[in-house]
């Protein structure tokens, strides 16, 4: 083929190029559409292909053979791909308008990093060494989405409130992108998508999606919000939305007790209110505390009503007072209603008190002191026991005494201010010591007190009488003689008394003196009210003093004896027929200054004896009567006797009770004189009777060891 027939053909084929290299065959001419695959710059979500047409010129005296294994070489081979392999080589006669071959290669912009890619694609053929190459040239660029905040995490959040969120999404490409859709599939996250734009471009690169979360329930809450590109590329961003839905609340200690408080107390309680959760609320207003002594109590907030609280905001305090009012008592159970909104929830929040309201009391185990009748310008002392059983410190500050005689009373010791404490007491003794006779006193001790801010005080009455004045006449039963036998075993004598001018009660210790001959009665007992008292007997020349005190509580009779004591004792034969027994002395113990006791009425005791002959009657020697102790000690006892009559005698130690312990007989002559000894080391302690029997009469003598 001449030159001229190549350019032709060459012209007609515009877009292919001949490759004349081919110098061993010059007579085969390949022609290749491209000399240069150039995809040119492609994202990575791109898959973009090239082909190159390969023919035999037409102008070749020779087939063209395209053997198989052809390849892309070079630094980013891997960047691309031949999308159809040969299977076996192609044999290619010159060109006849049909008998041509392509390659495909594909661009992968996703191998390696973004940027300029150099390959070449080599075709083998039937000339050794010499292989058809393609150059290749490529950009790949990646479309680079960054999503801040992405997951977004709304953290805890309180129901029932819309809490705003964004995400950001800032293009990083040199082409431009468009959003197809933005959406998310749960009710509680809403998309604010007003005035969005849908297109970014390299230098207006930033979209900030907005949208809002409003939570219903408690619990984990999770939501995707999809972001799809269909520009340049098919591309979904996912952006993760979660939260923890809590319930908001206001809270607060529902049940409050003030324990015991008194009756006029203060006391207050705090009641701390405090919110937790995401979400807010409002303390709104107190409402009217209602129950069993709700008088008592009153709130207050010491913040300002309404009360806004948050997480910043976070407590209020609620004071709760009980004010005691000094009358009402008992148990308290009151409510004291709080309205609160929590999350635009109406919360209604009831505060529970209780209280026990106890009085301030002291407590006295008498609550009258009854002194009777007494005398005038004695000292009488009661006790009065005052405890404390409320819970509370009782201080008794002070006292007084009103009344028709309140200067008759006084304590002992003097009176102090003293607290008591929970079950403590103190005893005062309050002495009654009346001046005047025949009144009758009624006066009241009121006791002060204070505790727990109360004061009150206790009132105890205070009673008494004084005996009246009377001339008190004591006797022997007023009678002017009694008659004793001497033979007999027991002789008495009633000591009575009745009063000058009137009835009187008396109560009171009084103190008698008896003078009597001794020769004639030994006494043994004094009986008051059957009971027997002690006595006392003093020598007296030829008499006894006795002395004995004795209590008389009653009423005196003007007109009539009343019966006081009774003095029993041994008849003895004396000296005299006649002897007088005579009431000394007389005194009161208390009530001198109100009773005399000057007048008494003695009386004679006149001796039963043998009226044959002369009167029989024991002599009197020296002073001394029939027998006489002269010597006692723990180990004997000597006596000695003086005797008138002739004929036999005996003397014995006896008993209490009479049993003869101990006897002696002797025969005397008259006016004569015997002595005895007794020995004591056998005889227990005690009293012991010395009788003397003599021919016709018998008389004792009492003593102790």
């Amino acid at each position: 083929m001449n030159m001229r027939k190549i350019n032709t053909f060459i012209t007609a084929l515009a877009i292919f190029i001949i490759f004349s290299s081919l110098n061993v065959y010059s007579d085969v001419i390949p022609v290749v559409s491209k000399d240069t695959m150039a995809f040119g710059s492609h994202t990575f979500c791109e898959r973009p292909r090239d082909t190159v047409r390969v023919l035999n010129a037409a102008i070749s005296s020779e087939n063209l053979i395209l053997l198989t294994g052809e390849v892309i070489l070079g630094t980013d081979n891997t960047c691309f791909t031949i999308i159809n392999p040969k299977p076996n080589n192609i044999d290619l006669p010159p060109y006849d308008g049909t008998s041509a071959t392509i390659y495909v290669v594909e661009f992968d912009p996703t191998v390696g990093s973004p940027g300029p890619k150099f390959a070449r694609l080599q075709i083998p053929t039937q000339v050794p060494g010499t292989p058809i190459i393609i150059e290749i040239t490529a950009t790949s660029e990646k479309i680079d989405y960054n999503v801040n905040p992405n997951p977004v995490d709304f953290g805890d959040r309180s129901l029932n409130i819309s809490y705003p969120g964004s995400s950001t999404i800032t293009l990083n490409a040199s082409q431009d992108v468009h959003i197809a859709d933005i959406k998310n599939s749960k009710s509680e996250l809403v998309l604010d998508l007003i005035g969005f734009d849908y297109n970014l471009t390299p230098t207006d690169n930033v979209r900030n999606i907005k949208f809002n979360l409003k939570l219903t329930a408690i619990g984990p809450f999770n939501d995707i919000i999809s972001v799809h590109f269909d520009l340049p590329c098919d591309t979904t961003i996912k952006i993760p939305i979660s939260a923890n839905g809590t319930a908001s609340s206001i809270s607060a200690q529902n049940n409050i007790d003030f324990g015991t408080v008194s009756k006029c107390n203060r006391k207050d309680i705090n009641v701390d209110f405090s919110f937790s959760g995401a979400g807010s609320g409002q303390i709104l207003n107190i409402g009217a505390i209602t129950g069993n002594l709700s008088n008592l109590f009153t709130a207050k907030f010491l913040d300002a009503l309404p009360i806004n609280m948050d997480g910043a905001k976070n407590t209020a305090t609620l004071v709760i007072t009980y004010q005691g009012n000094d009358v009402d008592l008992g148990i308290a159970n009151i409510t004291v209603p709080v309205s609160t909104i929590v999350d635009g929830v109406s919360v209604p929040i009831n505060i529970k008190c209780t209280a026990n309201v106890q009085p301030i009391d002291l407590i006295s185990d008498k609550m009258q002191l009854n002194y009777g009748v007494v005398g005038s310008g004695t000292v009488n002392p009661l006790d009065v026991n005052i405890s404390n059983n409320q819970n509370f410190d009782v201080k008794i500050t002070s006292y007084s005494i009103t009344g028709n005689y309140p200067g008759y009373f006084s304590f002992n010791p003097a009176f102090a201010p003293i607290t008591l404490s929970n079950s403590q007491s103190k005893i005062f003794t309050v002495n009654y010591n009346p001046i005047l006779p025949d009144v009758q006193v009624n006066c009241v001790l009121t006791f002060y007190f204070e505790g727990a801010d109360c004061t009150d005080s206790l009132k105890i009455d205070l009673i008494g009488e004084t005996f009246r004045g009377d001339n008190l006449i004591f006797s022997f039963n007023n009678q002017a003689q009694f008659e004793f036998d001497p033979k007999a075993a027991n002789g008495t004598l009633p000591i009575t008394l009745h009063a000058e001018f009137d009835d009187v009660y008396v109560a009171d210790t009084f103190n008698l003196q008896l003078e009597f001959p001794r020769a004639v009665y030994y006494p043994t007992k004094v009986m008051v009210n059957n009971a027997s008292i002690p006595f006392n007997l003093i020598l007296n020349g030829d008499n006894y003093l006795m002395d004995f005190s004795a209590l008389f509580n009653g009423t005196v009779s003007k007109t009539a004896e009343t019966q006081f004591i009774e003095l029993q004792g041994t008849p003895l034969l004396g000296d005299q027929l006649i002897s007088k027994f005579e009431i000394k002395k007389v005194s009161m113990k208390s009530l001198g200054n109100l009773f005399s006791t000057d007048s008494t009425l003695s009386t004679m005791v006149k001796l039963l004896i043998c009226q044959s002959g002369d009167d029989r009657l024991l002599q009197v020697q020296n002073g001394i009567p029939g027998m006489t102790i002269m010597q006692m000690n723990s180990s004997s006892i000597s006596v000695k006797c003086n005797l008138l009559e002739k004929g036999s005698n005996k003397i014995y130690l006896t008993d209490i009770l009479g049993n003869i312990i101990l006897v002696n007989q002797f025969f005397s002559e008259n006016n004569s004189v015997f002595d005895t000894k007794f020995d004591l080391n056998q005889v227990s302690a005690g009293t012991y009777f010395i009788v003397l029997e003599t021919v016709n009469d018998k008389f004792s003598l009492k003593f102790r060891k």
